[in-house]
């Protein structure tokens, strides 16, 4: 029973009923954090036996995964795939992961053609809740289904809380406080003793009919500030849990103490270190509370045990490969037909397979593609929309990622200036998984600036991370950053070893990479012969996958 809810109940009720007879529907219900909309959304699917429903939960981590949330919603329907003609089913099938033959300008109409082919049976509801964590992408393809429904069988039904000027031509249904009275019936319905009348009362007036507020304050629990400053309920289960702590990883710079008060409520569940998602929870717990020497044992069982067809654990498990420094997991979890887009096309971008990784990105790239691929205007065009939009939604990630891109953009123009400023902005915060990428870029950068001190700094932060992995690609990169800003004599060994070690077959660009500069070594100390085969080789791979940036420094160093 939801008390107090008769009025959305109701017209809830009426769409329902609209829908099978005929006419399509589209609601958005739009209120504050806890004020009930997933419980009306619970309502709605519970009460919807003619026909079936396709439910999700737009993910604050996946914010930033292109069609990270119609992957999700439409994973049911993909048995109906092959009833949608062409060529909007090879264009699903792109986006969807499950071919790389197709791209992705039609999305909206190609997603309206599924689902009126899964609703020609029965009606259909599509059920998309924190909808304003969807990934712009799917909001765009959703927003176009919504504007097709008026005939048909379909409903689409959205709840989320702030503005969402995407939805702004939908029909919407505020979701407010409870009345007093409401709220005062949910609280004794919840209270397992006696409470002071006056202390009842000001919880009531305090929490302004928040149903979760009231709600937790009846459980006597604990709150942690989200990311956003809100209060929230504590994380009491495995989900919430994943939630809470991918909340706190999106916010990063900007989420405050958020990631550490997670952390620290991880802990204490005392989840079980045996399975991909305990081991997963704790590694992260690890890393925030005690650094990556404790995290690395947790981590390295969690990324081995994934399962690759686990949605709730890939979005996390994908950079936890990174933070340890192990590319064939990293591989195994991404670089196969199903992984979310975005994933696969990092795995797809340091081997060196670009074309596959532009056709999987289509009409919006990826800032690493763009930055390998030397576009300048492009690349700072997407770095500073995804800064506005890290501010705006308090998402530091995104502050990471984009100086992270302009650095290798900047590294692969030979502009190390630039490079290092933008890779010690990148680095200043330890993002989980792209801050070993951050440092990487800033010893490089560093070194070849003129800047030996700050390069060795980061180098040594990263040998505290590499010495524990222990893994080629760990040795490899550690080996690469003692070259440039290690001891002298040491230089050319060490070049070799990383040029060795780093695996050729799935991180073929890091490879190209060090033997543009260990031949820039070479042609540094006289050497020509010795550097003309390393910057030829380097130069080659370069200009075979489109990497065009380091391909023109490459053919400069050759030149001189």
């Amino acid at each position: 029973m939801l008390l107090g809810r008769r009025r959305e109940q109701d017209e809830l009720d009426r769409l329902l009923r609209d829908v099978h007879h005929g006419h399509g529907r589209v609601l958005v219900l739009r209120g504050e954090d806890g004020s009930g909309k997933t419980a009306l959304l619970d309502y709605l699917c519970g009460r919807a036996p003619l026909g079936r429903v396709v439910r999700t939960v737009a993910a604050e981590p996946e914010a930033g995964i292109a069609y990270a949330g119609l992957q999700h919603l439409c994973a049911p329907l993909l048995r109906y795939l092959d009833q949608v003609p062409e060529p909007s089913r090879t264009v699903l099938a792109s986006v969807f992961g499950l071919s790389t033959s197709g791209g992705t300008g039609d999305v909206g109409p190609a997603v309206a053609l599924l689902l009126a082919v899964a609703a020609a049976a029965e009606p259909l509801v599509c059920v998309v809740d924190d909808v304003h964590w969807l990934d712009g992408p799917s909001g765009v393809a959703l927003a176009f289904v919504a504007g097709q429904l008026s005939a048909g069988r379909v409903a689409l039904v959205m709840a989320g809380r702030g503005p969402m000027s995407i939805w702004a031509a939908c029909p919407e249904m505020a979701i407010t406080g409870l009345t007093t009275g409401h709220a005062r019936e949910l609280l004794d319905s919840t209270l397992v003793g006696p409470v002071d009348a006056g202390v009842r009362d000001r919880v009531v007036a305090e929490s302004r009919g928040n149903p979760r507020a009231l709600l937790q304050w009846s459980r006597g629990a604990s709150s942690v500030e989200s990311s956003f400053g809100a209060t929230v309920v504590p994380v009491p289960d495995l989900t919430s849990c994943l939630r809470a702590i991918g909340a706190a990883l999106h916010a990063g710079r900007l989420g405050g103490d958020g990631l550490r008060r997670a952390a620290a409520i991880t802990r204490d569940l005392r989840l079980d270190p045996d399975t991909p998602a305990g081991s997963l929870l704790a590694g992260v717990a690890h890393w925030v509370l005690d650094g990556y020497p404790a995290a690395a044992p947790a981590l390295r069982h969690a990324v081995r045990t994934a399962d690759p067809d686990d949605p709730m654990l890939l979005w996390l498990a994908v950079p936890a490969t990174h933070a340890i420094w192990d590319d064939e997991n990293w591989f195994r979890l991404a670089d196969r037909d199903g992984a979310p887009l975005s994933l696969r096309g990092g795995a797809l971008l340091l081997a060196g397979r670009f074309t596959e990784a532009a056709e999987l990105s289509g009409d919006v790239p990826w800032p690493a593609l763009t930055a390998y691929r030397g576009r300048t205007r492009a690349l700072l065009s997407m770095t500073a929309t995804a800064r506005r939009d890290g501010d705006l939604h308090r998402a530091g990630r995104l502050h990471g990622v984009a100086g992270f891109a302009e650095a290798v953009l900047f590294n692969g123009l030979g502009d190390h200036v630039a490079a290092l400023r933008a890779a010690r902005q990148a680095a200043e915060y330890d993002d989980f998984g792209l801050g070993n990428w951050a440092l990487s870029e800033l010893v490089e950068a560093a070194a070849l600036a003129g800047r030996p001190e700050v390069a060795a700094a980061a180098r040594d932060r990263l040998a505290e991370r590499t010495g524990p992995a222990g893994t080629d690609w760990a040795l490899g990169t550690q080996a690469l950053a003692d070259a440039l800003a290690g001891p002298a004599d040491d230089a050319e060994e060490r070049y070799r070893e990383a040029i060795t070690r780093l695996p050729v077959h799935r991180l073929g660009v890091l490879v190209a990479r060090a033997r543009l500069l260990y031949g820039r070594w070479l042609r540094r100390r006289g050497r020509h012969r010795d550097a003309e085969i390393e910057l030829r080789a380097a130069h080659a791979v370069f200009t075979r996958i489109g990497a065009e940036g380091f391909a023109g420094r490459a053919a400069r160093e050759l030149r001189h």
